[in-house]
């Protein structure tokens, strides 16, 4: 179950309000499931403007903090370039130093090398603990992003890990919300670039490829048929705040993602 929620007295119109002001402040939450890899995204920034400090504008229920990294949720954050992970674990025990500290060392607190936070837009895995016994939720708050338009590169033959960086629904054909210009699409799915959307409770990942073939079918089509348009199976598109795999054919180099509020 998510939820997203806007901190404005607003009745009528409020979405489209809502999307309009930097100053609009809200929250999404997502889900945990117990003792399971969550993808989690940032659909908001700081409300001072910069990005998403885990430590200010993150929190959450049921969620397992001890004095051990082997033992603690973590956050696990992906680079495309290196093809690894930046590991945060959720230290608890009961006294100041309660927050998310990496996990090599145990003695950087998140914001000493993300003093700027995380874009909105960014996503990353909430691995939930072996020990946890029931689920949890995440909650991550700020403000709406203020930019009409955000560019996010993708690296050609890597997996990157993308989300819409705006707290609404996002359909993956409305060319008013982006463009694929750079992608790679043919007429298979095991030549096109994909879009893996995670689920967490099943652990298993929906599947779809950019279909381009000089024809009016060009857009995101499932893998497992080819004959389902993906706002067939999400008609008000992916929900706020949920990020998904970009998983880009083999070739050279990188190309940008234009995401349009």
């Amino acid at each position: 179950m998510k939820r997203l929620m806007f901190a404005a007295a607003v009745a009528a119109g409020m979405g489209a309000f809502a999307l309009e002001s930097a100053n609009i402040v809200g929250f999404n939450t997502d889900t945990i499931t117990a003792t399971k890899f969550n993808m989690v995204s940032v659909p908001f920034e700081g409300t001072d403007g910069n990005g998403f400090k885990i430590n200010d504008c993150l929190s959450g229920l049921n969620l397992v903090g001890t004095d051990s990294a082997f033992t603690a949720d973590q956050i696990q954050i992906w680079d495309a370039a290196t093809g690894a992970y930046d590991n945060w674990y959720y230290y608890n025990n009961n006294d100041q130093y309660t927050g998310w500290w990496d996990v090599k060392t145990g003695e950087k607190l998140f914001e000493s090398v993300y003093p700027n936070g995380l874009p909105a837009g960014s996503a990353f895995w909430y691995k939930s603990a072996a020990a946890a016994t029931q689920n949890g939720s995440v909650t991550v708050a700020g403000q709406v992003p203020e930019a009409e338009a955000v560019d996010v590169e993708i690296l050609k033959g890597k997996f990157n890990m993308v989300a819409y960086p705006w707290p609404m629904g996002f359909k993956l054909n409305d060319a008013n919300a982006v463009s694929w210009a750079g992608a790679t699409g043919t007429d298979s799915a095991f030549t096109a670039d994909q879009i893996q959307i995670w689920d967490a409770a099943t652990g298993a990942y929906e599947n779809w490829y950019y279909y381009n073939n000089n024809d009016q079918y060009t857009g995101w089509w499932d893998v497992k048929t080819g004959e389902k348009l993906f706002e067939s199976v999400y008609p008000n598109g992916l929900p706020a705040g949920k990020p998904f795999w970009y998983k880009a054919a083999a070739g050279e180099g990188s190309f940008e993602i234009n995401f349009a509020k």
